[in-house]
């Protein structure tokens, strides 16, 4: 095996074809290597190392890793956001992810599309299990709650958001900001909750 993919199986568990090909394999070694069961074909143009060296993935981002390479330009948000943000005491369901308002998803097991005008802004990224996930910032996942979700879960969320303490300190400014620019008056809420 190639040094160079060696080092990539190592980086990265979960991979597309195109991922693949980039990095130097053929579609006759993505073939092979499935043979000797170096890399599993987990759906359709989606592969799974199963090199020792590949850093171990959480089964739940496992499965979110897969959705997010089905919908390319997918954005986790809502329940599933306030779950990695620990600002939520439920336990999601299904997955949530935003995708640009005219963009078209296929549909997917467990998946909840939600579709976003104002779609990349707040847009950040975290690191679970050493994989980049695209969601959105908890101050826009906060925001969307009011929008999207029952009010109940909305408040919940702004509640926990705004006892956060440590180095993820509630930004008022910041919610100020999407509450504007998202046209979602949640000031109310935040004076009743604060007093």
């Amino acid at each position: 095996m190639k040094k160079e993919i060696r080092i990539f199986l190592k980086k990265k568990k979960i991979f597309t074809t195109k991922e693949a090909e980039e990095n130097g394999f053929s579609r006759n070694m993505l073939s092979y290597y499935k043979k000797k069961g170096i890399i599993q074909s987990y759906m359709r143009g989606v592969y799974l190392s199963k090199s020792s060296e590949s850093p171990p993935i959480d089964p739940l981002i496992e499965e979110l890793i897969i959705i997010l390479h089905r919908v390319s330009d997918g954005i986790v948000c809502l329940i599933t956001a306030l779950y990695f943000y620990e600002l939520t005491e439920e336990i999601p369901s299904q997955y949530w992810i935003a995708i640009p308002h005219k963009k078209w998803a296929p549909k997917i097991k467990n998946t909840r599309i939600i579709r976003k005008r104002n779609f990349n802004e707040g847009r950040t990224h975290i690191k679970i299990s050493g994989i980049d996930i695209p969601i959105y910032d908890r101050e826009r996942t906060v925001i969307d709650c009011f929008k999207y979700l029952d009010n109940e879960t909305a408040v919940k969320a702004l509640k926990m958001y705004l006892n956060m303490k440590g180095k993820y300190r509630p930004d008022l400014n910041k919610l100020r900001y999407y509450s504007k620019n998202l046209q979602k008056d949640v000031s109310d809420y935040i004076v009743g909750i604060i007093t």
